[in-house]
């Protein structure tokens, strides 16, 4: 007996026309806001205040970003500027030993020459990249 494989599972179902549940319950919400928009605004702030509120409300149910809805593009643009970025420092001493450190001054008379060869006794080659780029 062959099952039948589900086909399209990412794709919404028409319940109220051409909208899906969700893009119904949006415009739903929009107008519940408008009919509130109409009580409390004379005709012209009505009608400047309800053409972005539309505006938003299409975006919200028809546009998609990378296959995801416009409504999570929103949050995560509101996530990142309203929540503190976090920062971890882990001190890691276990590779920065006194002993490992090479303690070169640069004297008057010291070359650049002297100073790699002082770095290249020791076979650390961090230090002779740091020592070639700071001089």
């Amino acid at each position: 007996m062959q099952a039948t494989v589900p086909q399209f599972i990412d794709i919404e179902d028409k319940v109220v026309g051409p909208l899906t549940i969700k893009q119904f319950l949006y415009f739903l919400a929009a107008g519940a806001v408008e009919l509130i928009y109409w009580f409390f605004f004379d005709l012209s702030l009505f009608i400047l205040v309800s053409i972005p509120t539309l505006a938003l409300v299409s975006a919200f149910a028809f546009i998609k970003i990378n296959d995801r809805p416009f409504i999570y593009f929103v949050l995560a643009i509101l996530g990142f500027y309203l929540k503190p970025p976090i920062r971890i420092w882990r001190r890691m001493t276990d590779k920065f030993n006194v002993e490992n450190m090479i303690q070169i001054s640069f004297a008057e008379g010291a070359e650049r020459k002297e100073v790699v060869k002082a770095h290249m006794k020791r076979g650390n080659l961090s230090h002779i990249e740091k020592a070639l780029e700071t001089s």
